[in-house]
């Protein structure tokens, strides 16, 4: 930025050491107010920076609706995922990232934890889990508008489970894009699909589809405006990173409104993962929104889970 504006308007912030003293060193500090030091330095760029945002700009896109939906874990998800807390408060396991990681995958599937996933049927499988549940529930509605839906999902394993699942469901063979699906084909010998290939293939049919995506590769440059409907299965730990894999769908070109579902595992016993990502997700996205500071900066941490554990 100092760079940039030292171009554009020299002098105006000044001089680069200084500029590094003022708004860089403070952001060493965890507790540093963010949106003080950036409407600080908001101020003092004035006219000479303006930020445009696709809402105030592209007015001719449809609506966008976001769905949180909450729904309690099963029996089983949730007595793994606390077995797994135990074994952290107990000093079993006493490393507390690999913790957030278990609980984390135990939050999309339990089996996917204990990898015993092709050990049960389907419909066990998504009696099972509570994300599950919710997202068979949504792509249940979305088949009845004969509409399409993009399922974004990190994790190949959990790729493959909704693939499965959505086949013997559905009758569906959703295409999978992730980081082995490649953007360009010199010498096919293998019928091999690019990411490309893949969405017209997925865009080609007419009404209900789903496809497969992982929010990392597929989360810029791909459009796929013929489905109006976007569940993240999983979501990424950066707020800018996860609506640029919504905007997949939400883009211009769309010509129907958007729907964007995050189902998410719950309790009333605790604070769930899911629940506690929300909420970190929605502070970093209101900090984002607030400041001219990096989107790095927003990204939630796993030491911000912490608060799982007091």
């Amino acid at each position: 930025l100092w760079c940039i504006m030292d171009f554009c308007a020299p002098g105006l912030l000044g001089n680069a050491k200084a500029f590094a003293a003022q708004y860089q060193t403070p952001l060493k500090n965890e507790d540093i107010d963010i949106v003080a030091l950036g409407n600080k330095l908001h101020d003092r760029l004035g006219i000479y920076f303006m930020r445009r945002l696709k809402k105030d700009v592209a007015k001719d896109l449809p609506n966008k609706y976001e769905i949180k939906e909450e729904y309690n874990m099963p029996d089983v998800q949730e007595d793994i995922y606390q077995r797994a807390v135990k074994l952290y408060l107990d000093g079993i396991q006493s490393n507390m990232l690999l913790t957030i990681q278990d609980i984390r995958t135990i939050s999309e599937h339990p089996y996917l934890y204990e990898s015993s996933l092709l050990d049960h049927n389907y419909e066990e499988l998504i009696a099972t889990s509570a994300r599950l549940k919710l997202t068979v529930s949504f792509i249940e509605q979305i088949r009845s508008k004969n509409e399409k839906v993009i399922v974004f999902a990190d994790r190949k394993e959990t790729q493959k489970m909704l693939q499965r699942i959505f086949f013997e469901k559905f009758g569906i063979v959703a295409k999978i894009i992730n980081g082995d699906t490649p953007t360009i084909i010199t010498n096919n010998h293998n019928n091999v699909e690019t990411r490309q290939s893949s969405i017209d293939t997925f865009q080609g049919v007419n009404g209900f589809n789903i496809i497969i995506m992982s929010p990392i590769a597929a989360g810029m440059g791909l459009n796929v405006t013929a489905a109006n409907h976007v569940i993240h299965y999983s979501r990424h730990w950066n707020p800018a990173k996860e609506n640029q894999a919504t905007d997949r769908a939400y883009r211009i070109g769309q010509l129907k409104d958007v729907f964007v579902y995050y189902p998410m595992a719950t309790s009333p016993k605790f604070t769930s993962f899911d629940k506690t990502l929300d909420e970190l997700l929605s502070r970093k996205t209101s900090l984002a929104t607030s400041t001219i500071f990096p989107t790095e900066r927003m990204e939630v941490k796993e030491d911000d889970f912490k608060i799982l554990f007091k």
